[in-house]
């Protein structure tokens, strides 16, 4: 498949209560509940949040989505898919490191197999987990609340691309199914990243990359401190906070272990909840 970098055009252009599941750290585990996190409008019409009392907004102008369990529900089919080429090679998988493989590309999942006994080439693995992937890609649906967000920051007219450590075809696939792809500024996927000799996430690479690529296609010079970073994976979590950008951990499970973002959610309403206190329309700026 030609091309691993995806340009496109440009995106076309009351007081709320959170949710339980919603917290907030600002650099010290701090819980969102605790601090009081009522979203406002300030003196100058702007959305904000009261942290401690204090009046506080985010200058939010562009927004990097990871894509496996964020964008799409594909998590579980990844997890089918490794236990399938591990049947197949007879490899001993096990549920510890199947789980370890959330977030890392199959690029690094290949290296680990190796270690475990797979002898075919990288073309070989690849191969396999893209036939099994495509074999089984109705199985990737939306996941809850993502229409919603992107819809919300569409609206308030911010920048939108999406950032993965899965290889081309399948970021080309999966967004394929979330009907958002026109939307997009840009896509960076892991064999773009590989290509040109950057590091995949956890490094900051690929989201500071992608944040070059929207500067590029829109003139202007969007800085990190300007950018969320919405991620499921400890993985891409540090990726972000690293990129120098405000990070949600939108977890797939309510129990999940903390990733260390700057704000965390579990559902939909959580997930908007946080960004309605994080942004506000760039007319209002």
């Amino acid at each position: 498949m030609p091309g691993f970098l995806y340009k496109l055009s440009s995106p076309r252009s009351a007081q709320r209560t959170p949710t339980s599941g919603i917290q907030y750290d600002s650099g010290k585990a701090a819980d969102f509940n605790r601090l009081d996190p009522r979203i406002r409008e300030g003196d100058d019409g702007r959305a904000g949040m009261m942290v401690e009392g204090k009046f506080m907004h985010k200058n939010i102008r562009a927004v990097f989505w990871d894509i496996d369990g964020t964008m799409v529900t594909s998590e579980a089919l990844h997890n089918d898919k490794s236990w399938h080429i591990g049947r197949t090679y007879n490899l001993g998988l096990t549920d510890e490191i199947v789980a370890s493989f959330q977030g890392v590309g199959d690029f690094r999942v290949y290296e680990i197999m190796q270690g475990l006994g797979f002898t075919g080439s990288m073309k070989d693995f690849l191969n396999a987990c893209d036939d099994y992937y495509f074999e089984n890609i109705e199985r990737v649906e939306i996941r809850e609340g993502f229409l919603e967000a992107f819809a919300y920051f569409e609206s308030h007219g911010l920048y939108q691309a999406a950032v993965s450590n899965a290889t081309a075809p399948l970021v080309e696939a999966n967004i394929g199914r979330t009907g958002v792809g026109d939307k997009l500024l840009a896509r960076v996927d892991l064999d773009y990243v590989t290509t040109k000799g950057l590091m995949p996430k956890p490094a900051a690479d690929p989201y500071l990359e992608g944040l070059r690529l929207v500067n590029e296609e829109i003139g202007a010079a969007i800085r990190p401190e300007e950018c969320l970073v919405i991620e499921d994976s400890a993985t891409g979590v540090a990726a972000g906070k690293a990129a120098g950008m405000t990070t949600i951990f939108w977890k797939l499970e309510p129990d999940s272990a903390d990733a260390g973002g700057h704000y965390s959610a579990h559902t939909g309403a959580e997930l908007v909840t946080i960004l309605r206190g994080l942004t506000y329309s760039r007319a209002a700026a």
